[in-house]
Formats: C-alpha cells, sequence, structure tokens
C-alpha cells in the first residue's frame, strides 16, 4: 500500500514543481512562504538548501511542543527520568544539548527550528497560559492543535522587510491552514509550497530513523493523518515541490529539486 506512487495534481512547470491552486497577483504585497508537508518528506533538507543558497529566509514559529530526540546510550530508563525530570522549557533544551554532547541522546531538530515557548505554571489555567504566550511571545497569529500552543511571533515578521529573499515557514499542514486564517492576506501575498515524497513507504522510514522511540500505533497514526490531509491540499497549496529519492540524469533528485525551487523562487521575487 505505501510503496505506490504519490500522485501529485497540475502540471510540472520545473522539474520535479508542479503548480496547484491560482496565486492570485502580488500587489506590492509583502511575500511569506508556507512550506508544509507530512512528517519525514524532507521539509527541512529542503529548507536547508534553499536559506544556504540564499533563496529563502527561515521565519522562526514559536511552539510549546517540545524538542525531540533519540537515546544512543545503553542506558535509556536512566537518560529518559533525567529528562523527565526537567523544571523549565530552558531548562529541557540545555539538557538535550548537554545529553548529546555526551554522546548519550541525538537531537533531530536543533534548538533554533522553533521559539520555544515556555512550560505552563501549576497556577496557570490553560486559558490563561495561552492568553499569556500571545502577550509575552507577541504572537501576530496562533492556533492550537495536537495538544500544542503554536503561532509566529512579531519578530519573526520583521526579516519579511528583506526582498531579495522569500521568507519563510516551515510547518505542518495544520499550522498552514492556520496561518492562511489569521495572517492578514490584505498585507502579505501567502505563497503555499508542499513537499511531496515519493511514496509512504519513504515517509514511513524517515520517522522511523528520526524517532526511534515512536511505537507502532502512533507511527500509523501520523501516516494515516497525513495521508487523510492530502485531500485537502488542492484547496491550499499553490506549488508542489517533488522530493524524489530517485537519482534524475546521474544526480540526487534533491539536486534538481533545488534548482527549480531556486528558478521558481526567482520568478516569485521579480513580481511586483
Amino acid at each position: 500500500m505505501y510503496r505506490e506512487p504519490i500522485e501529485i495534481p497540475g502540471h510540472e512547470i520545473y522539474p520535479n514543481i508542479f503548480r496547484g491552486k491560482e496565486l492570485l497577483p502580488r500587489d506590492n504585497r509583502l511575500q511569506i512562504g508556507i512550506l508544509t508537508g507530512p512528517s519525514g518528506a524532507g521539509k527541512d533538507r529542503i529548507l536547508t538548501e534553499m536559506v544556504e543558497s540564499g533563496y529563502f529566509k527561515q521565519l522562526v514559529t514559536a511552539t510549546t511542543r517540545r524538542r525531540r530526540y533519540k537515546v544512543l546510550d545503553l542506558e535509556p530508563d536512566l537518560t529518559e527520568q533525567m529528562i523527565a525530570h526537567t523544571s523549565s522549557s530552558e531548562e529541557y533544551s540545555d539538557l538535550l544539548d548537554y545529553l548529546e554532547y555526551k554522546g548519550k541522546i541525538e537531537t533531530t531538530e536543533p534548538k533554533d527550528a522553533y521559539v520555544w515557548m515556555r512550560w505552563q505554571k501549576r497556577d496557570e489555567s490553560t486559558e490563561k497560559y495561552h492568553q499569556n504566550l500571545i502577550e509575552e511571545y507577541g504572537l501576530v497569529e496562533h492556533d492550537f492543535h495536537f495538544g500544542n500552543f503554536y503561532g509566529l511571533p512579531k519578530s519573526s515578521v520583521i526579516i519579511c522587510q528583506d526582498l531579495n529573499c522569500l521568507p519563510v515557514i516551515r510547518t505542518d499542514f495544520t499550522g498552514t491552514q492556520s496561518l492562511n486564517r489569521t495572517i492578514p492576506q490584505s498585507e502579505f501575498r501567502l505563497i503555499n509550497f508542499a513537499i511531496i515524497p515519493d511514496n509512504w513507504e519513504q515517509v514511513e522510514k524517515s520517522i522511523i530513523e528520526r524517532e526511534q522511540n515512536i511505537s507502532e500505533r502512533e507511527l500509523q497514526e501520523r501516516l494515516q493523518r497525513n495521508i487523510e490531509e492530502q485531500k485537502f491540499y488542492p484547496e491550499t497549496i499553490h506549488f508542489y515541490i517533488k522530493n524524489t529519492r530517485e537519482e534524475i540524469d546521474c544526480c540526487p533528485g534533491i539536486k534538481t529539486t533545488v534548482k527549480s525551487l531556486s528558478y521558481l523562487t526567482e520568478d516569485l521575487l521579480r513580481e511586483q
């Protein structure tokens, strides 16, 4: 089932780049790219390549979710116990860095992947906690999903003033839908990109490699959720990016994809 190729709607405009929903004229609005796709589809790899090439500049979003890691040492229970006893998001993140330095764990996302918001205080109701986060982190948009609170800090939006590259937010599809609802599109032109892997087996392998301690039930639930989300892509996604693991003309597929995405980004930046 998972080995079947994923069909991409729309027509190919560059190698591995397909046009989706119509993108309305810019009308002098500032542009923000939103990069989404299934867990394990390769969002981080493509984003890193585009940032290093100077075409993208990452807008860092905020989350209450904890940084992910996988245990490497021979005493996983002791390591997990140390992590569980951390009392703040700062202490948690610092401990992950220390344990990674000691070779006991491997963090699967860098410290600067998000603004890691503080945890809820004991005397703070959930509603009050979320209200406080909006004020403390200056969130211009926010949403609660999958048990965590997410938002876009105003400080991140400031880099939109750089017109020589495309500011981009990396998020899941639920986050993409929230950003499209809450960011004022009278001021910003949102461009939604979706990373599409070759097949779901590719996604499954990536998740297992990244999160070794994930249960089979959680893995299947995440895969099924990602599959269901694909049904709503046509009403949201402007450009589909095929992140193939296959070689193209004796070169890794990722090189062709990044090159094509660079051409597309140049086109978008030239629009006035």
